[in-house]
């Protein structure tokens, strides 16, 4: 059998230091080639394909919420809209009453918008006199079940039983469903025929969306977003997402000796 001889490769034409110098080239190109390509697949992740709206919703949950204790130390407790913000009329969802508002765009299945409802209903305790709280809906596409509990707090609303209906989601966030949506409609005294005719209807699907119509106006990203309008009829968004009674009752305090 004739064997072909072997043939010497480039490398063996070259010294010693001719090949330890084209190697060391070599390790710092296939390093920084891997580095772009990391570095690339960040910055995708982070700012575009695919899943990036729904990745950049997610991050902006949690970023909201984390901000508060550095809006807090800083003395600023709100910063201006960053779209407009659509006035309180007779269609909105409103407990209490006074010369400032407090508007709050939520989502039933949000953990943070819950944590935030506990700050919430202090206000609506300890300012109910002073300050108008307002609900609008914002549920987040990722939440499966967000539309549908808002949807069966707003035929709540239809009969007067608006916030009682809502607290009780918030404080059965963990097992939303029909058979919860029936069973707070029997607890809180409502017609529970109507009650499943408009479900069943899906008839309050047109103000849900509009709710979240304003909320992307007004520049909202996340949930819980909130804002204060003062006396002069001025409104900010509250920094911070769920942010604790206390900040909320200091903001709410400067705002009323305005």
């Amino acid at each position: 059998m004739d064997i072909i001889p072997n043939k010497k490769s480039f490398f063996d034409l070259l010294s010693s230091k001719q090949a330890f110098a084209l190697g060391c080239v070599a390790t710092v190109l296939v390093s920084g080639t891997i580095g772009c390509l990391v570095l690339g697949s960040y910055v995708w992740k982070g700012t575009g394909g695919p899943s990036g709206t729904t990745v950049a919703a997610a991050n902006t949950v949690a970023a909201v919420n984390t901000a508060a204790a550095a809006g807090t130390a800083s003395g600023s407790l709100t910063s201006a809209v960053s779209g407009t913000l659509a006035p309180v009329t007779a269609v909105d969802h409103v407990t209490g009453s006074g010369d400032v508002s407090l508007v709050i765009y939520s989502d039933f299945q949000c953990p943070y918008c819950k944590s935030f409802d506990t700050s919430i209903q202090q206000v609506v305790k300890e300012y109910s006199t002073k300050v108008k709280v307002v609900f609008r809906n914002f549920p987040l596409s990722f939440h499966e079940n967000a539309m549908d509990a808002a949807e069966a707090a707003e035929c709540a609303g239809e009969q007067e039983k608006f916030w009682e209906y809502a607290e009780k989601l918030f404080v059965n966030q963990t097992t939303l469903g029909e058979d919860l949506y029936k069973s707070i409609a029997t607890e809180v005294g409502l017609n529970t025929g109507t009650f499943d005719t408009c479900r069943s209807s899906d008839k309050m699907l047109t103000a849900i969306q509009e709710d979240q119509t304003t909320a992307s106006a007004a520049g909202v990203r996340g949930t819980p977003a909130s804002f204060v309008i003062g006396k002069d009829g001025v409104a900010e968004q509250v920094k911070g997402g769920a942010v604790p009674f206390a900040t909320l009752k200091t903001l709410l305090d400067q705002k009323l000796a305005k």
